[in-house]
């Protein structure tokens, strides 16, 4: 097996000492990402653990316009698409897990699309949406609105911004 060796910080340990990210800086994380999820998703894959455990910022090689490549890992419990069958276990890290998971559906595209969602928010508000013990986390993603993004983060955010996370 060859795998590319990577040089970077993990995007949780970033987190975990700045707090959050500059609204660009996630914005450009995020777009990586989801060119790296839209890929897989073609190739009938869903990551099903999407979080900021599972990614790497990189510096990016030579003369690139981006200061940092997002470097999506950990294809553990990623599923084909392809003739899955519905195993009805829940499997990924609760705090980023899709609504539709939780109540037992297969994961599909629109799981990892959440959990960028979540993962989102997260670089945007130093936290992620529902914290807590599994029951509070899970009872979160089904029953409630997540907090608001602009008073968690302490500043404005672009409407269009604040709108895209709730939507994803």
């Amino acid at each position: 097996m060859v795998m590319e060796y990577l040089e970077g910080e993990m995007l949780a340990e970033l987190l975990h000492r700045d707090k959050r990210l500059g609204v660009r800086q996630a914005c450009e994380v995020t777009l990586q990402i989801a060119e790296a999820i839209h890929y897989i998703h073609e190739q009938k894959v869903v990551h099903c653990d999407l979080k900021s455990e599972n990614v790497m910022l990189c510096e990016a090689p030579g003369g690139q316009r981006r200061g940092k490549v997002a470097k999506l890992l950990d294809f553990g419990l990623a599923r084909s698409t392809a003739g899955m069958r519905h195993t009805g276990s829940l499997s990924g890290t609760p705090q980023y897990v899709a609504p539709e998971r939780i109540r037992g559906g297969q994961p599909t595209p629109s799981s990892d699309i959440y959990s960028l969602g979540i993962l989102l928010y997260e670089m945007l508000a130093g936290q992620v949406p529902w914290d807590g013990n599994m029951a509070q986390v899970l009872t979160g993603h089904l029953d409630q609105e997540p907090p608001d993004l602009a008073a968690r983060r302490g500043e404005a955010i672009d409407p269009a911004l604040a709108q895209l996370v709730a939507k994803a």
